[in-house]
């Protein structure tokens, strides 16, 4: 899977699905690399727009570029191209749930249920995956619990009735973990 280079919305969103990657297979450097660049990424267009807002300010009597006098599209000095100051911010907010989703998974890779916790919640991350990756942190009451939820939202899927058994094995709650494996091979059928 390429995304198309003028994509980078699903540029970002390859990029922080990598960095997870690597954060779970084992390979820090390479995730704690792709994290990085994804904060300096926002870094850079927060810049972007403090330089829109300099430029807005400034006291030249009609700053060039700028469309409506709330700053919604202005010239910056380093750019031929007026820059969307609004679309900047939704890149910078997006970013920031990305970045989010990746130090829950380096989090949870650590063993920190805590800052999965913290981390998941900016991410909006799925509550099955959260719950998967809090098992992985070693909080498996709070995956256990979390994969309940989910399994009641959602009768008859697959997905949420296998976590679920996977984590109740874990949890040593075999007979449990039986009793949800016989009503997945129900529901998979």
């Amino acid at each position: 899977y390429y995304a198309a280079e003028d994509d980078l919305e699903a540029t970002d969103e390859r990029d922080a699905w990598l960095a997870v990657a690597q954060f779970m297979v084992g390979n820090r450097k390479e995730g704690g690399r792709r994290l990085r660049s994804l904060q300096r990424t926002s870094l850079e267009l927060r810049k972007q727009i403090l330089d829109a807002a300099d430029l807005a300010s400034a006291d030249s009597p009609e700053p060039k570029g700028e469309e409506d006098g709330q700053g919604k599209s202005v010239e910056t000095a380093s750019a031929d191209k007026p820059v969307n100051v609004d679309e900047l911010k939704r890149r910078v907010k997006r970013l920031g749930r990305l970045t989010a989703r990746v130090a829950a998974a380096a989090a949870a890779v650590r063993g920190d249920a805590a800052a999965v916790e913290k981390h998941a919640k900016l991410a909006d991350l799925d509550r099955l995956m959260q719950s998967q990756w809090l098992a992985r942190a070693k909080n498996l009451e709070a995956a256990q619990k979390l994969a309940e939820d989910v399994v009641r939202g959602s009768r008859g899927e697959v997905l949420p009735l296998a976590v679920l058994t996977h984590i109740l094995w874990q949890r040593d709650n075999k007979e449990e973990a039986k009793k949800r494996f016989e009503e997945l091979r129900k529901v998979a059928h």
